[in-house]
């Protein structure tokens, strides 16, 4: 599902290297965790955060789909190196 999640954050950015997604479980549920170039964020984000919450629709679809529990996304602040 990581993957899946990578690939649509990735053609939605200028700079689709810089996309990293990590998963984790929070009280049984997953949370995509997603960071992007600075210059992208506004791209994620979208006007009043349009863009993440269709983001996290379609990742609860797909992932309600396949029985797992989806608890939403996190852009993160920053990358990591």
């Amino acid at each position: 599902m990581r993957e899946r999640v990578e690939a649509v954050v990735k053609a939605l950015v200028r700079n689709p290297e810089a996309v990293t997604v990590q998963s984790s479980e929070r009280r049984s549920q997953l949370v995509f965790s997603v960071e992007v170039s600075s210059d992208d964020r506004g791209a994620i984000l979208g006007r009043q955060g349009t863009t993440i919450r269709a983001l996290e629709t379609v990742v609860a679809a797909m992932c309600r789909a396949q029985g797992e529990p989806v608890r939403g996304i996190e852009l993160c602040d920053e990358q990591r190196d």
